[in-house]
């Protein structure tokens, strides 16, 4: 039997599901117009799904890059480094070329976090503050 490993993962605050409460409230009388505009809810619900589920979880096999509705999986034989893009965005480089957003992580305010988590297989140097 062998162990788990365990696996780290880099979410958004829970405490943002708080905005979408009061999104929810805010809604409320609006929704309460017309029965048309119950669709309506779909916005809060769909940030809550965002909130809730995107983020990224890091293990000894790999990096899964998970967004609000779907997940991709990348072993780490298949990453080739991070890439920083425009507004601070940290994309993951595959050997095959293509790249995969990171959600929810911003450079460089994340970059020593997910070194840590990624136990130095990205070679993420350290960001001077």
């Amino acid at each position: 039997m062998t162990e788990a490993t365990p696996v780290t993962r880099l979410r958004m605050p829970r405490s943002a599901l708080v905005a979408v409460v009061v999104l929810v409230v805010c809604t409320i009388p609006l929704a309460s117009v017309s029965p048309w505009l119950l669709l309506l809810f779909a916005l809060p619900a769909a940030i809550g799904a965002y909130v809730w589920r995107s983020g990224v979880d890091l293990d000894a096999e790999g990096i899964e890059v998970r967004a609000a509705f779907g997940s991709t999986r990348v072993p780490w034989g298949a990453v080739a480094g991070l890439q920083v893009r425009s507004r601070g965005e940290l994309w993951l480089q595959r050997r095959d070329g293509t790249a995969v957003r990171l959600p929810v992580l911003r450079s460089p305010r994340d970059l020593p976090r997910l070194h840590e988590a990624s136990a130095g297989r990205l070679g993420v140097p350290e960001v001077e503050n």
